[in-house]
């Protein structure tokens, strides 16, 4: 037995001594994931199944929380009128909301894994995975599939590892990668947004755009320390990718971790092919809950699925 807990500490210790670039993000997915296992998906692209999801058996939103912040990011971005204007405006809002501030959160964890984006919003500040947790929530109740990434250096060992949390919203036809923890956007030549898999095939331009990168005053001035500046050419961070299937604040799952592969790229680069996600992307409402309820047991009363299983709920004054 003292053997077994032994051996228990050691590799915990192992695990503890790998370095995140990011202020103690999350560099690999959970533990446990089957990189080897061939994924299975019920729709034919990503964007797909998040959004049929997401319309037909609406989000969670136990105490309308969700609400406020959709009313949040309607109005943030309500303003403009183009798409890339929305969204990096809305990046730019996050970014100054919610300050990259190492430390612990009140419950003494610094992971803000499992916390609503309106409480990430309320406390101030947050690690990567909390910024990219709030952006993603707010570009999808704004009208945009979102995701969240989580871009890795190649290390010849696991303790060599680090990572950073960031996003893709799906605008202008493609997923486009930004970072609404540290300020990034990169474009292709000719001035078409980046996606994370372009900058994953053309480390290059993230190299080339970084030599440009300005200072910033005010709330964005955090991002001139060095540290913040320099994370994108220390390393190629795009050298291994994974995307999250959930979003916390929005499913109240985080679901499956799904790494780039040449099995999963189409998967998960493609546009949308199923005609009811072509139709709603068009009208900018990829969910349909929030903007279309009118009784407030719908609220209480909602049938949720994901490809991780089913999840209900009936509260007892609901009919």
């Amino acid at each position: 037995m003292q053997v077994h807990f032994l051996a228990l500490i050691v590799l915990l210790l192992a695990e503890a001594q790998v370095s995140f670039a990011s202020g103690g993000s999350p560099a690999k997915p959970p533990v446990g994931r089957a990189d080897t296992a061939p994924p299975r998906f019920d729709d034919p692209t990503f964007i797909d199944g998040a959004v049929r999801r997401r319309a037909n058996y609406r989000i969670a939103d136990f105490n309308g929380d969700t609400r406020i912040l959709w009313l949040l990011a309607d109005a943030i971005t309500a303003p403009y009128e183009t798409d890339r204007d929305r969204i990096l405006t809305l990046q730019k809002w996050v970014c100054a909301a919610v300050p990259h501030v190492n430390g612990m959160d009140s419950r003494g964890r610094n992971d803000f894994y499992k916390i609503h984006a309106l409480d990430i919003l309320r406390r101030g500040h947050a690690h990567c995975e909390g910024t990219a947790e709030t952006f993603a929530a707010m570009a999808w109740l704004a009208g945009y599939p979102s995701r969240v990434l989580s871009i890795q250096v190649e290390a010849p060992d696991q303790a060599g590892v680090y990572g950073h949390h960031v996003n893709e919203v799906f605008f202008e036809g493609k997923w486009v990668f930004l970072d609404a923890d540290l300020y990034r956007f990169f474009e292709l030549p000719g001035g078409v947004p980046a996606s994370a898999l372009d900058l994953h095939e053309h480390p290059e331009i993230v190299i080339a755009a970084e030599a440009r990168r300005p200072n910033f005053d005010g709330l964005l001035s955090f991002l001139n320390e060095p540290a913040w500046r320099q994370i994108y050419t220390k390393k190629n961070l795009f050298h291994t990718i994974y995307v999250q299937e959930g979003i916390y604040s929005i499913d109240g799952e985080y679901g499956r971790w799904i790494k780039l592969t040449p099995e999963t790229k189409e998967y998960l680069y493609s546009g949308p092919k199923h005609p009811d996600v072509v139709r709603l992307l068009k009208g900018r409402l990829p969910y349909s809950y929030l903007r279309d309820s009118t009784r407030i047991e719908d609220f209480f009363d909602f049938h949720w699925e994901a490809p991780w299983g089913r999840y209900s709920h009936q509260s007892a004054t609901s009919k």
